[in-house]
């Protein structure tokens, strides 16, 4: 199947390259519309054939794209509920967020947008080093995705994506609900997504530091990453690369010598430097992915290093 991505950006943002960067300040509900995200699906009954004729299925249905009467998946008659894009997203456009981006995958069958909130600052690191917070905010029409909350961390100074869980268990990184009847009584309001940024930008900030303080030595961030790199012919070739951005990288010179430099040196590879792949699978990548896998079990090394000391 071909995949048919459509994206709306108001800047670029390290998921995805789009060219022309614009100052519009798009509404939710413009940001869904030029996403071409505005269109519908329906529960379509399903009929098969019998010897002694058709006969129509009473516990499954057919979720079709009511412009073109494509197929995107067969459900649960009783159990699965069908929201619109634009239904999932309405709930965050009450504080007026800022749209960051918008789009389709997979020929409209998940859907996404990024934004950020206000009343969420940026965590400064030393250097000025900002790091911005977005929350991603996707779902499906083919039961791959639940409505689904995400943060993501962005240094500015590289665009690396950063979703790290916090190592704390009051700070939700992720969450979700799925398509069911009750769903709509717990869909998130804004204000829930607003306090747990605001708490996960404090968990976020203090394993970092804890990081930046971890002195990582040569033999230690090579030990880390071996552990993280997946064995393969050019195995050795990419754990170099990777210790060469940590020590070389003008982005990360400043944390050369420490953990958090190591993180950003595999996020780094991660999301620039491996060859292969595209937006969408930088995107899906860092929210649920291999990025997010190799960036997370860089941390919980360098924390775990961290413990000793």
């Amino acid at each position: 199947m071909t995949q048919n991505n459509t994206y709306v950006s108001a800047r670029e943002v390290p998921w995805m390259k789009l060219g022309k960067v614009t100052d519009d300040h798009l509404t939710v509900e413009q940001a869904v519309v030029e996403a071409g995200l505005d269109f519908t699906v329906s529960a379509r009954p399903i009929q098969f054939q019998t010897a002694s004729g058709w006969k129509t299925a009473d516990k499954r249905v057919a979720i079709t794209r009511d412009s073109n009467d494509e197929l995107f998946e067969v459900v649960s008659a009783d159990k699965y509920e069908i929201f619109q894009y634009a239904q999932a997203f309405e709930f965050i456009a009450s504080v007026n967020p800022k749209i960051a981006a918008a789009g389709s995958m997979y020929g409209g069958r998940q859907g996404f947008i990024a934004v950020q909130v206000p009343d969420v600052s940026p965590v400064l690191l030393p250097g000025i080093d900002p790091h911005d917070f977005y929350a991603i905010i996707r779902t499906s029409h083919n039961r791959t995705r639940a409505i689904e909350v995400s943060l993501m961390p962005v240094r500015g100074k590289c665009m690396n994506q950063l979703t790290l869980h916090t190592f704390a268990m009051k700070a939700e990184q992720r969450w979700s609900i799925t398509h069911s009847k009750s769903a709509k009584a717990k869909l998130h309001d804004a204000q829930t997504v607003i306090a747990n940024m605001r708490e996960y930008a404090v968990e976020f900030e203090a394993s970092v530091k804890t990081m930046i303080d971890t002195p990582v030595s040569a033999d230690e961030g090579r030990t880390i990453v071996n552990k993280i790199v997946r064995e393969s012919p050019k195995h050795d070739e990419t754990v170099d690369k990777i210790l060469g951005l940590w020590k070389q990288d003008p982005a990360i010179i400043d944390y050369q010598d420490n953990g958090w430099g190591l993180v950003n040196a595999v996020s780094s590879y991660m999301d620039w430097e491996r060859t292969g792949g595209n937006p969408t699978s930088r995107f899906t990548g860092s929210l649920s992915g291999s990025t997010r896998m190799a960036i997370e079990k860089t941390a919980n090394n360098v924390l775990r290093l961290a413990s000793t000391r």
